[in-house]
């Protein structure tokens, strides 16, 4: 049956806990043990390749450690407005204003998804040994505190002329090669924290990439067997195989389904044949179905990526790309985002050859975003996470939640990022030097100590955590010496159609005071950037 909530945000175990203690400063950004950015579906922190890098948002960044980077406001203010101005952070208003494609200038794309643990460029080395500093890092978490585990796949059948972090092509023999590497860093890994979490759960595994998918059948179900026995995973653990719709056979499913895996996430991007073609994805219409329909039938949850804003695309197509899903396939949920174009990718270099026409602007963008959102909840899709939607409560989308907050993420694969207490790691990408750190038996990353964790959760943190759940907290939640200039701004934006009050029982309890519109949510990241500035500069000048 599907479960419907318009008028409610989910809101996780990790949101609603740190909720619960207000936080009167927010320190400078470099002062953040766990930076929290806005991103995609996947980020944490560490980046993607050529992304900048970001904390905690995912990537990851996807999927994923240093300080958050945010662009400057793009509006058409006064030049006599400063940012510690409340007019420096208004959206535009006025009667031809439409809030989701004018609330503010045009400004780049940023992040569509795709792993959020993929590591980013080499920095500064820790070199005291991972078995040295792990387990007490480890410990600083709560006893009965959950934790989660990312495993990254850098290898891929085909390259989307779309994407940036193709690494490596699939070659015979990869996928044993592989994972018996993955399966001696498991164990080392393992043998050094398992004294330390007897008693906490493992919330979630991710497969990412890359594409897991590309692995051989019995090979990725070996490594799933293998989490179970060395780790303290549970039926209500949520175990995700990323993957891509050719290649991810029925066989494969079924498989990895008996092996423990109960969530599937396929990038689909769109259903529709001919832009497929055009963007280098393999597969047509009726092989997406034909590979939905077999995944659903393993018991898995399904889920799948949709992207707008490609070349050519129009709302109408994306609008049938939903009711093609909807109506041709049992999915359980689905998430969208917004195409970010990478000035290295082979898509861009196209588009300015003049291969391709320019991807639609901002306004363009929010137009087809607009048409998305309304033909999903005509579908029976509830708006469950920023940018993620369900139509079955058996879709939990635990993964991206968990990446957002400051729980333990251990990251294991060339090219994984994740977090043990307050050390960042980013798994070396180069797949002889991954090689050569497991055959030496040590942990393949670089690791970056940052400052104890404090007692409290930062500003950055709350907002995150909220913004992903469309909403925004109540004012006692922002730093004490900017509430009253973001108390008038969040005030204009509400009045232009970002913003909605609060006004439900179950959200008083954890203190939020405004939901997103869905104009609020497409413009969601760049909301995050000004409240950031606005502490930030607000701190400055106190």
């Amino acid at each position: 049956m599907t479960e419907h909530r318009p008028h409610h945000v989910a809101i996780p175990a990790t949101t609603s806990s740190i909720l619960h203690t207000p936080e009167t400063r927010e320190s400078p950004p470099q002062d953040s043990p766990h930076p929290t950015a806005a991103g995609h579906p996947h980020a944490i922190a560490h980046s993607r390749a050529s992304a900048p890098p970001a904390a905690r948002s995912g990537a990851a960044q996807h999927p994923h450690a240093a300080a958050a980077q945010h662009p400057a406001p793009a509006h058409a203010q006064p030049s006599s407005a400063r940012p510690t101005s409340p007019e420096f952070y208004f959206a535009r208003t006025g009667a031809n204003v439409d809030p989701m494609t004018g609330a503010f200038a045009d400004i780049p794309a940023r992040g569509h998804g795709g792993s959020m643990m993929m590591g980013g460029p080499p920095s500064p080395s820790f070199t005291t040994a991972f078995a040295e500093w792990a387990p007490a890092a480890f410990a600083e978490s709560p006893p009965d505190s959950y934790f989660s585990l990312y495993l990254h796949t850098p290898y891929c059948s085909h390259r989307c002329n779309f994407c940036p972090f193709y690494i490596n092509p699939i070659r015979t023999g990869f996928s044993d090669e592989y994972t018996s590497l993955l399966s001696r860093e498991i164990d080392a890994t393992a043998a050094v924290l398992a004294p330390a979490f007897a008693n906490r759960p493992v919330r979630t595994v991710f497969f990412g990439g890359g594409t897991p998918s590309d692995l051989d059948r019995d090979d990725l179900a070996k490594i799933i067997r293998q989490l179970h026995d060395r780790f303290p995973i549970s039926s209500e653990t949520e175990i995700t195989v990323e993957g891509r719709i050719r290649g991810f056979t029925a066989d494969k499913a079924k498989a990895w389904a008996d092996a423990g895996a109960n969530r599937y996430s396929l990038g689909v991007q769109s259903t529709d044949t001919a832009l497929r073609r055009k963007i280098g994805r393999l597969a047509d219409r009726d092989e997406i179905r034909s590979t939905l329909a077999a995944l659903c039938a393993s018991g898995a949850v399904v889920i799948i990526d949709l992207i707008y804003g490609f070349p050519g695309q129009t709302p109408e197509m994306l609008v049938e790309d939903i009711r093609f899903v909807a109506e041709e396939t049992d999915i359980h949920g689905l998430d969208l985002y917004e195409l970010k174009q990478f000035p290295t990718s082979p898509l861009a270099k196209a588009i300015a050859a003049g291969h391709f026409p320019p991807a639609p602007d901002r306004a363009g963008r929010g137009r087809i975003y607009a048409a998305a959102t309304e033909a999903l909840a005509r579908h029976g899709f509830a708006h469950f996470t920023r940018k993620h939607w369900r139509r079955s409560p058996r879709e939990r989308s635990l993964y991206n939640r968990t990446a957002l907050s400051p729980a333990d993420l251990v990251p294991f694969g060339s090219g994984a990022g994740g977090r043990i207490g307050r050390f960042s790691l980013s798994q070396h990408r180069e797949i002889a030097r991954y090689a050569d750190a497991v055959a030496q038996g040590q942990k393949p990353a670089t690791t970056i100590p940052g400052a104890a964790r404090p007692p409290k959760p930062s500003f950055r943190q709350i907002l995150s955590l909220t913004i992903e759940e469309c909403a925004l907290p109540a004012l006692h939640y922002f730093p004490e010496e900017c509430r009253n200039t973001a108390d008038i701004v969040l005030h204009q934006w509400a009045e232009s159609g970002l913003l909605k009050p609060v006004n439900d029982d179950v959200l008083q309890d954890i203190q939020l005071a405004w939901r997103m519109t869905p104009a609020g949510a497409f413009w969601a990241e760049h909301l995050q950037s000004l409240l950031i500035m606005l502490s930030t500069v607000s701190h400055q000048t106190a």
